[in-house]
């Protein structure tokens, strides 16, 4: 059975992010900081985050989170070489789109982007990224 998880890095304070989010550093400056677990020199914490994108069959993200993450991200999407799906809830869809990209802009609303996440992954797990806001509206449907 899918699970549908919701993922997100928060400091112990509640910080989601650090001050001034622009495209050029969307967590914030030093912002970074937060993902610092995944990244570092604890083996056993790069063994967790690649269990976990290992189990993901697709990603939906909010608008805000794609535009800010885009250039980092790439056509690959978050997952990089993984090419997972990313489901990207939004009103209206960009101008421009990496080509060959793993996106796919849902319109109408955050069902229908768990309907289409969910076939996109099979067995696997639908994981939800991004800021509170998106995880909230998951929460209360």
């Amino acid at each position: 059975m899918t699970r549908v998880i919701f993922d997100i890095s928060m400091s112990l304070d509640g910080f989601v992010t650090a001050a001034n989010v622009r495209p050029e550093e969307p967590m914030g400056d030093e912002g970074q900081r937060l993902h610092e677990w995944a990244f570092g020199e604890d083996e056993r914490n790069r063994e967790l985050l690649a269990e976990a994108v290992n189990a993901i069959g697709a990603v939906i993200a909010g608008r805000r989170t794609y535009d800010l993450s885009i250039p980092w991200w790439g056509a690959d999407g978050p997952t990089g070489p993984a090419r997972v799906p990313v489901f990207v809830v939004t009103h209206a869809e960009p101008e421009e789109v990496p080509d060959g990209g793993v996106y796919t802009f849902v319109t109408d609303g955050i069902e229908s982007a768990l309907e289409k996440a969910r076939e996109a992954a099979g067995d696997r797990d639908v994981a939800v990224m991004g800021g509170a806001e998106i995880g909230q509206q998951y929460i209360r449907a």
